[in-house]
């Protein structure tokens, strides 16, 4: 799936990982992944208030199909 868009997501100097993008229709996300955090913004580009921390990379993240449920494998 590609992925294009005209709003730029600021990163704070990051390199992006991954990025899974939400299908449920009610409060679409974007998951970014960078070597540390998990950022989640919503469709205008806007980041959200939580942001996950770890000392290891995520290694995978994906949405749920149909629930605004994110999986993260470390």
């Amino acid at each position: 799936m590609s992925l294009f868009s005209e709003t730029r997501v600021p990163i704070d100097n990051e390199v992006v990982t991954a990025v899974a993008v939400s299908n449920v229709a009610m409060n679409p996300s974007l998951a970014v992944t960078t070597k540390s955090k998990i950022m989640l913004f919503n469709e205008n580009g806007e980041k959200h208030d939580y942001e996950l921390s770890r000392n290891i990379s995520a290694t995978f993240i994906e949405w749920h199909p149909s629930l605004p449920i994110l999986a993260i494998g470390w």
